[in-house]
Formats: structure tokens, C-alpha cells, sequence
């Protein structure tokens, strides 16, 4: 695709679990038809939901409710928390993966991206990363 034929468009849901995003994206009218869907892996779900049981069969119902929305699909994982469990987020990423590679769709891992030793990719709450949505760090996870 030739340069400045891109079109971006993004939603986000603050302090939301899988259905949460789930509930708000069907209350979503998209002015056109997007040629990709990139779901960002709900990082909430450890917050939202009890269990990773939970988490995972939300983050299931998310999914399969925007595959069946959207023609063209993909996952990209959460990146990490540092307020949070490692070993917590590192399952609750393997369960997503195993539910997306189980639907067929593609699912991309950003974790390695964000090393816990490098303060400055996250604001100061620890949670939300400050890198993430510069351009080049976000392409850097999407094309891969």
C-alpha cells in the first residue's frame, strides 16, 4: 500500500475486562468497514474478573463475538503490568493465545518488548505503558 493510505482508528475502555469491550463494541457504529481488527488482549481481566478461568471464557466470548463482527482479525497480547503477578499475567497470556490459536486467529506476542528493567516504557501508576502508542514502539509491535 502505497504511503499515507493508512487509516487508524482505535477505541479504548479504561479499567475494562473482556466484556466490558465486549458490551461497548456492540454499541459501536464504525463510520466504514476496517480492513484489519487488532483486539488488544484485556490486561483487566486480572483485575475484572475472579479467576483466570474467567478471564479466559470472557476473552473467548470478546473474541468470538469480533470475529463475527469483522472479516479480519488479529490479537496482539497485552503488554506487562507492574503492578501485577508475573506469573498471573503469564498465564492469562497463555490462555488467550490458546483461545485465539484455537478460533484460527493470528495471535501476536508484544510481552518481550516491554522488559519489567526498563522503567520508562510505563507511566508512573505501573500499569499503563508510555511507549506503546508512540508511532514507532506501536509499529514495532505490529509488524513483527
Amino acid at each position: 500500500m502505497q504511503e499515507g493510505h493508512y487509516s487508524f482508528g482505535f477505541s479504548a475502555t479504561p479499567g475494562g475486562g473482556p466484556s466490558h469491550i465486549h458490551r461497548e463494541l456492540a454499541g459501536t457504529t464504525l463510520p466504514r468497514e476496517p480492513a484489519l481488527v487488532v483486539l488488544m488482549a484485556p490486561c483487566n481481566g486480572l483485575t475484572t474478573c475472579r479467576t483466570l478461568d474467567q478471564a479466559a471464557r470472557e476473552f473467548g466470548q470478546l473474541l468470538a463475538y469480533v470475529c463475527g463482527r469483522w472479516p479480519k482479525v488479529c490479537v496482539m497480547d497485552f503488554p506487562p503490568r507492574l503492578s501485577a503477578d508475573v506469573e498471573i499475567q503469564t498465564l492469562l497470556r497463555q490462555a488467550y493465545h490458546r483461545i485465539a490459536v484455537g478460533m484460527g486467529i493470528r495471535y501476536f506476542r508484544v510481552a518481550h518488548k516491554f522488559p519489567r528493567s526498563k522503567g520508562h516504557l510505563w507511566a508512573r501508576d505501573g500499569v499503563s505503558t508510555v511507549s506503546l502508542f508512540e508511532v514507532d514502539h506501536f509499529n514495532d509491535c505490529c509488524f513483527i
